[in-house]
């Protein structure tokens, strides 16, 4: 990913919150000269840097399953992000979008063992159910169920994180940016403008 150095971020506790927030990723992979990709939720385990992990799973009917195990995969998770109109500028100036984007590049290895998979999935579940209660499955459905899916994890091994947010423009012109943002009907201009908000002053 290309990073202008104003908007590479790199704390780790900044990264893990958006793998957090936004844990539906898109997985990258090779198929021997091609690249094969699928969309699906990952967990963050230990830090968003090398020596953490991200756990997950994806149908096995699914090619890029048989073929992630010791191989090199990018995970990309996908921020909020915004059209930046140029009549938001005091001087009017070419349209631009800005987002929140990290990509972890690790080695994918296959989780072959019940007892990590049924922790695996018993983690997601927690995650995104949180204390709702669970609805009881008979033990064959469970069974059947389980038996459609693969395991994995990825081994951190680099991480980028893109926070581009305007920082490259006035005070003044983030400050109309941010007005504009505010100003719309869309729950992305709004997140968007929550971040650039957050952003020290750099003038």
């Amino acid at each position: 990913m290309y990073i202008p150095p104003q908007f590479e971020i790199t704390n780790p506790e900044t990264i893990a919150s958006v793998i957090q927030q936004n844990g539906f990723a898109s997985l990258v992979s090779r198929d021997g000269e091609a690249m094969c990709a699928s969309h699906v939720p990952l967990l963050l385990f230990g830090a968003a840097a090398k020596g953490g992990e991200l756990h997950g799973h994806l149908a096995a009917s699914n090619p890029q399953l048989e073929l992630l195990d010791g191989q090199n995969a990018l995970a990309m998770f996908h921020g909020p992000h915004a059209y930046i109109s140029p009549q938001a500028y005091a001087v009017a100036s070419v349209p631009t979008w800005n987002f929140v984007a990290v990509h972890v590049h690790g080695t994918a290895r296959r989780l072959h063992e019940r007892a990590r998979q049924d922790e695996n999935l018993a983690q997601l579940v927690a995650h995104y159910e949180g204390a709702a209660p669970q609805r009881a499955l008979a033990l064959k459905q469970q069974a059947a169920l389980k038996a459609g899916i693969g395991h994995f994890v990825i081994d951190i091994e680099t991480v980028q994180a893109k926070f581009k947010l305007s920082q490259n423009k006035s005070a003044e012109d983030r400050a109309r940016i941010i007005d504009d943002l505010r100003a719309r009907d869309d729950s992305l201009a709004q997140a968007i403008a929550d971040e650039m908000a957050r952003l020290p002053e750099n003038d």
